[in-house]
Parts: structure tokens; sequence; C-alpha cells
């Protein structure tokens, strides 16, 4: 009696757990209003955030720097590059991309998280914040940024830092 007891309480509990959706962002987070990339040479890129009138600056390759150009602008090549690839598999499979988050900056790294739906089931995934970006541009959605990130002064003396 007692365990059937514990298994109808669990699993209604168990449930809520699963199929609840929770909370893409919150108060620390501001939506980013602005995607910006230019060119620094054939290898590199810079890729600015903006939102409010203030700024991120990431370093990012030139093939993301490519991408997400093309992602702002709605232009697509002969055939699907990656991110177009990505953007298809998830809306193909019934997956909706809530947001992207810029979340922190670790040893020089940026993360970042892309959050996803499929059905009751919302999960977030690391990623990194250019393939982010270049996802959310094509499936038009909400890209955000931790606060406190807005106003790292990021010094490059040895290394680049890398988004």
């Amino acid at each position: 009696m007692k365990w059937e007891l514990l298994l109808v309480l669990a699993v209604p509990v168990v449930l809520l757990v699963l199929y609840l959706p929770y909370p893409v962002v919150g108060e620390d987070y501001m939506e980013v209003d602005g995607v910006e990339v230019d060119e620094l040479d054939l290898d590199m890129s810079t890729m600015v955030l903006t939102s409010n009138e203030r700024s991120l600056e990431m370093y990012i390759s030139h093939d993301q720097g490519l991408s997400i150009e093309n992602g702002l602008l709605g232009l697509k090549g002969r055939r699907p590059t990656t991110h177009d690839l990505q953007a298809s598999l998830l809306t193909g499979s019934g997956v909706s991309v809530l947001a992207v988050t810029v979340d922190s900056l670790i040893d020089g790294y940026y993360t970042a998280t892309v959050y996803v739906k499929n059905g009751f089931i919302t999960r977030g995934i690391d990623c990194r914040p250019s393939d982010c970006v270049a996802l959310a541009l094509r499936v038009k959605a909400p890209i955000y940024v931790r606060n406190e990130l807005f106003s790292t002064d990021v010094q490059l003396p040895d290394d680049i830092i890398a988004a």
C-alpha cells in the first residue's frame, strides 16, 4: 500500500518537472537589438551584439562571420550551410528555438546556450555564441546577453577571445 501511494504521489511530480517549461532568461539578461559583423582579415571577424546603446564585441572566424552576415541578410547559397542545415533539422523535426543566450566569459571563451522546445519539453543546449547567433537569425529567435558581459573590458595581449 505504501508503494502504491508513493507512486501515485511521485508520478505527477515527475511529469510536472519534465513538462513544465522553465524560464529561458531572467532579469539579468538584455535582449539584443543589433548584430554586426566586421571583417578584420581573411581569418578573423568581429561580431558585435548591441542592446540599448551597450555593445559586446567577440572575435570569431571569418567563416562564422560570413554565416552570420548571410543570416542577417536572409541570403541562401546554392546548397545549405551548416547553420541552414541546423535550422532545417530543428524545424523539420518539430523543435522550435525559443531563444539564445550569451551567458559568461570563462578562461577567455564566451559561453552560450540555445533553448529549444519539443512538445512540452524545454531544454538548454551549450553552444558557441557565434553558432547560437547564426542559428537564431535563421529561425527568428531572440538573442539575449547577460548584463554583466556588456561591461566586461576584455584585453587581448596574447590570446584572442573566441566566440
